[in-house]
């Protein structure tokens, strides 16, 4: 699965760094805020439905079509940039298509094979090693992307990202290939599947807490990359391969980290993980006002990485644990577009201001993540967060 995640890493950033090199000719180019807003339709519009549709079927067929889809799109995408045809509409509307495939595949497809592997070992040890393997294949992609991209071009990235999927078939066989049919009685309306994965979010207070913090850190956390990208334009214009050997450092910090702060995590009070995990970067930040260059926005994304891994794993754990399997791809779609109507935020607020001054951009990334911080001291409550984990067991063998 690392292989497709890559390639779908691959494929984000090209659009990224083509955003970026209009910047050169014009400061009020948008297309990188095209790029995250058109993301995030994707996800809160047409995502939902996906999920609905991918629990209906097998994992089997539901998996391969995604992919299948996701590579079709990415040959389409060449074809466009071929034409000279990047038209904003164009863009926009490649991304909406990407990451609704991208959450579902991850929030489906990913976290059933996570539910499947949890049953032989711990859950906070499969979580852990997913997350890794997730910042894994994104720190790839980035870095061979921003390769790419300099020395080949767009398509160069595009193409490299379709060819990815290739295997995943052979994979997803040996995975689902056993997974019985879905029950009869689950195939009611589409709103109605989805509106019963609402419920289920809503019901869990918990999760739904952890979700609107989880906005507010993704409004800085999903445009970080695009941010360190502008900053090296203005300074080193064309260089995209540094600007993704800063984020590929940034994330193998998040990796290195993300098992002992999973499992130091769980023994954490859950109200302070968001405080403690947002606080490096937040005293970064202090300093790229004095100093506004790109190594000390690089420095921000590493420390940022770092508290990811403490989040993703808490998160993570909680979400695999609590969620009932049935309801997984809806369940955790609706927290994937909690998540992305922060990407909005950062897309509409903190790009263009960072376009326009590195330290504006800043001063925007400090209150957003000083915000979410302090959300998490006031909403979560103040139990460790493994007590959350076995009292959710203890719920469903109840029920048993």
């Amino acid at each position: 699965m690392i292989i497709s995640l890559i390639g779908n890493a691959c494929a984000d950033y090209a659009l990224i760094w083509y955003g970026i090199s209009k910047i050169s000719t014009s400061k009020s180019d948008h297309s990188i805020s095209i790029f995250y807003l058109g993301q995030s339709i994707g996800v809160i519009l047409l995502a939902p439905f996906l999920s609905v549709l991918f629990d209906r079927r097998r994992r089997l067929q539901g998996s391969i079509s995604l992919d299948v889809a996701y590579a079709g799109l990415l040959l389409l995408m060449i074809l466009l940039y071929r034409l000279d045809v990047m038209l904003p509409m164009f863009i926009f509307m490649f991304s909406m298509a990407t990451a609704a495939i991208a959450i579902v595949h991850k929030s489906s497809v990913g976290y059933a094979a996570v539910q499947r592997m949890s049953s032989i070992s711990g859950v906070t040890s499969i979580v852990g090693n997913f997350v890794s393997a997730y910042n894994f294949s994104i720190l790839c992609g980035s870095a061979i992307s921003g390769i790419v991209y300099r020395h080949i071009g767009f398509s160069g990235c595009m193409l490299l990202g379709a060819i990815t999927f290739i295997p995943m078939p052979f994979i997803y066989w040996r995975l689902f290939a056993h997974d019985p049919e879905p029950e009869p009685s689950f195939r009611v309306s589409t709103w109605l599947e989805f509106k019963a994965g609402m419920r289920q979010l809503k019901r869990d207070t918990v999760l739904l807490a952890t979700a609107f913090i989880q906005l507010l850190v993704n409004a800085a956390s999903s445009i970080l990359p695009a941010v360190i990208g502008i900053s090296f334009e203005k300074f080193m214009p064309g260089r995209t391969d540094l600007s993704a050997m800063g984020i590929a450092i940034g994330i193998a910090f998040g990796i290195l980290l993300t098992k002992p702060l999973g499992y130091w995590g769980t023994s954490f009070p859950l109200r302070w993980i968001t405080f403690f995990s947002v606080a490096p970067s937040l005293s970064a930040l202090m300093i790229v006002f004095i100093y506004p260059k790109p190594i000390m926005f690089c420095i921000v994304y590493a420390l940022h990485c770092m508290g990811s891994a403490l989040r993703g794993v808490t998160s993570g754990s909680l979400r695999v644990s609590r969620i009932p399997e049935s309801m997984i791809g809806r369940v955790n779609t609706i927290y994937g577009i909690i998540l992305h109507l922060g990407q909005i935020i950062g897309g509409l607020l903190i790009v263009p201001l960072t376009q326009v001054s590195l330290r504006w951009g800043a001063c925007a990334l400090t209150i957003t993540l000083g915000l979410a911080a302090a959300l998490g001291l006031a909403a979560l409550p103040y139990g460790a967060v493994k007590t959350f984990l076995q009292s959710e067991r203890s719920k469903k063998q109840t029920t048993r």
